[in-house]
């Protein structure tokens, strides 16, 4: 199948935030929150450093071999995490349905874009791209949907609570067996049904689980490590970090500084910080710890613990303590020999709030890489477009301007009355300076009538483009359609659509298609054409 691949530049792309566009565009107003830059040679720099801070690779290797085991699989990953020459490029997300929107591919498929892009340039090192299945969150709604083919399909999880990534997989047949309905027969489709079945019909394994194994199978041929943070022995290795959380709740000041430092460039807050930015992990669900005077409360439960059973909780079961989203990102680099975080534009934002905690923490703060975005276009629907004359540029216009300029480009008439508008503008300017020369006061009488005439105009040029765009209905109605098929509801296909679409064309081509395609180090939003 003949693939080419463009790219837009991120400026032209409506749909990307400004504050995205802004760290994309490495403006200057930003550079306090970053440390390193999103050029491949700040590696030189971050390598250094990194190098200056140890981490447990035993603990590491040994859990993820745990973690593999218990999945039905034998670590056997080429890349030697015991090295010290060894580093981590990482990405996360929670545990999607079915991986969720496609952007979860897409992110995988840049930090394994980096990581090769780092070999190539670093020979005598060795990099591992990591994708964290982030299980601890605990908002289901969240997470427990996917779109197919405009179809939303629903997992309804039978009122389970807590971590999402914990929860058992009552219910999830129904989601397969709608699933198997919906895809169809061919080898493709018979295919992908048997990895889905494979992940998730295991009912030994917690959804995180399922969806760790689903990631695996789907990544297989690549040297991705999928991971799940929610692990004991990690969090023993990280209670210095939680000790000191909840007792000197160090985290709070320092982001709210930062919070503050960037609404002065124009960028608002991302998370708010707690004075304890910790959950507790029970089978009541996951809540949030709170200080009452002496004592620490788990918010909504009957649980209440002093500071001393708090800490000796702590230490006997830290797989109970639960970081929120201000305290993630350390617990992540504490954990990993990483590098560099490749997350979209909202995780971005957040992570910009945190570089003088990572100081306080004595962790080091990674390069923050702006994951691949991606537009898919097959050829149908190309085809179509070309038809209608319209170039690549085109598809980035909000619908009403493309099907005006449409109409416009088309049509044999003359359908604006700009030029007529500009002279009656002029003709009323007139008519006011002289008349302010024999009596200033029926001014503004006549720019008030100026005013309603010209709206009266203005009506009426609407009327004759609404006459003329009849002529082109159907045009005007293909256009409609390849939009919405292009950027659903006005956004980005990426944050709607799921991959199995893209799978059911491309099977096992898919993931080595949007290697080629992908490069998160040079931005802009990728377009593949297949």
């Amino acid at each position: 199948m003949e693939i080419s691949i463009d790219k837009i530049a991120a400026a032209q792309v409506r749909q990307f935030s400004e504050k995205d566009k802004a760290y994309m565009l490495q403006e200057e107003r930003l550079k306090p929150f970053w440390k390193y830059p999103m050029d491949i040679n700040a590696f030189d720099a971050i390598i250094e450093n990194r190098k200056q801070h140890k981490v447990d690779r035993n603990l590491l290797l040994d859990v993820l071999s745990q973690q593999y085991n218990q999945l039905g699989y034998t670590f056997d990953n080429p890349i030697d995490l015991l090295d010290e020459n060894t580093f981590t490029i990482t990405t996360a997300h929670q545990p999607s349905l079915m991986t969720g929107p496609l952007y979860f591919i897409y992110k995988a498929v840049s930090a394994i874009k980096l990581t090769r892009s780092l070999k190539e340039k670093y020979p005598s090192y060795n990099f591992a791209p990591v994708f964290v299945i982030g299980g601890e969150d605990h908002d289901f709604e969240e997470i427990n949907h996917f779109k197919l083919f405009g179809k939303t399909l629903t997992w309804d999880n039978q009122n389970q609570v807590g971590a999402c990534g914990r929860m058992k997989l009552n219910g999830i047949e129904d989601v397969l067996s709608e699933l198997d309905e919906i895809l169809g027969d061919s080898d493709q489709a018979r295919k992908l049904y048997s990895i889905l079945v494979h992940a998730f019909s295991d009912s030994t394994l917690s959804y995180g689980q399922a969806t760790q194994r689903l990631t695996l199978e789907l990544f297989k041929d690549t040297e991705l490590l999928v991971l799940s943070m929610d692990n004991k022995a990690f969090k023993k290795a990280f209670s210095t970090i939680i000790r000191r959380e909840i007792l000197e709740n160090f985290s709070k000041p320092l982001v709210e500084k930062t919070i503050d430092a960037l609404a002065g460039v124009g960028l608002k807050m991302q998370a708010y910080p707690r004075s304890i930015n910790l959950f507790y992990l029970s089978e009541e669900g996951r809540n949030r710890i709170e200080r009452k005077e002496d004592k620490y409360i788990v918010v909504n439960t009957d649980l209440i613990f002093t500071e001393a059973e708090l800490l000796q909780e702590l230490e006997e079961n830290p797989e109970s303590f639960s970081p929120n989203v201000v305290l993630r990102p350390l617990y992540q680099e504490y954990i990993l020999p990483n590098l560099a975080y490749v997350g979209g534009g909202g995780e971005i934002a957040y992570w910009l709030e945190r570089k003088s905690q990572f100081e306080a923490a004595g962790i080091p703060f990674p390069m923050l890489v702006r994951r691949d975005s991606v537009l898919y276009i097959d050829a149908n629907t190309k085809n179509k477009w070309s038809k209608l004359g319209l170039q690549v540029e085109d598809w980035f216009k909000d619908t009403e301007t493309l099907k005006k300029e449409f109409v416009q480009a088309n049509s044999k008439n003359e359908i604006s009355l700009e030029s007529e508008l500009e002279t009656f503008n002029s003709i009323i300017e007139s008519i006011a300076e002289k008349t302010e020369l024999i009596d200033k006061s029926l001014v503004g009488r006549i720019e008030a009538e100026g005013s309603k005439m010209r709206k009266s105009l203005e009506g009426m040029e609407k009327r004759i483009q609404k006459t003329e765009k009849q002529k082109f209905s159907q045009s005007i109605s293909q256009i409609e359609k390849l939009k919405e098929r292009l950027f659903p509801n006005d956004g980005l296909q990426e944050r709607t659509d799921n991959f199995m679409g893209l799978y059911l064309k491309h099977g096992d081509d898919l993931i080595p298609m949007l290697l080629d395609a992908q490069n998160p180090m040079d931005v802009g939003l990728k377009i593949i054409s297949a």
